[in-house]
């Protein structure tokens, strides 16, 4: 989550540039396979990948268009010995409204149970330690102009395993 500070990170004594949002969004995965209405990627540690993180590690994210919902699920596995530190950001972005039409106000996340937890915010690029309230109302996110107006909304300490 956030970024590392000064986009560097020291793994054995020596340092290793990442930028915010690391490596994966830029590189190019492998169709592991597809069908109508799903598919899988790989991505696998290269000489391009080592330069910015030394470690050997296979990445898999799958989409699964069920209905109208959009499963998407990632692993990863290290691939080498080092243990292997690492950090999945995991926040797709979808168009809003949607194109199929309703009011912005409309729309909405539901969480599969309630999420009273407090929310993080980023300060600087990093996680900032001070907890903002939920804006979730009991399992419901409705969506607003102003949600996002202070930046990303982090749920670091969330009780569901899914959200619609």
């Amino acid at each position: 989550m956030g970024r590392l500070r000064a986009d560097c990170a020291r793994i054995s004594g020596q340092e290793y540039s990442l930028k915010q949002h690391g490596f994966a969004r830029t590189s190019e995965f492998e169709v592991v396979a597809a069908g109508d209405s799903f598919c899988e990627f790989r991505l696998v540690a290269s000489a391009a990948t080592m330069v910015q993180y030394p470690f050997e590690f296979q990445l898999d994210v799958s989409y699964d268009l069920e209905g109208s919902t959009l499963p998407v699920r990632a692993s990863i596995m290290n691939a080498g010995h080092p243990v292997m530190p690492v950090s999945f950001g995991f926040h797709p972005a979808f168009r809003w409204p949607l194109p199929y039409g309703g009011a912005r106000e409309a729309h909405e996340i539901r969480f599969d149970v309630p999420e009273p937890q407090p929310i993080r915010r980023l300060r600087d690029g990093l996680i900032a330690s001070n907890p903002h309230p939920t804006p979730v109302d009991g399992n419901r996110l409705k969506l607003r102009d102003d949600l996002f107006s202070d930046g990303a909304i982090i749920f670091d300490r969330t009780n569901s395993r899914a959200a619609h």
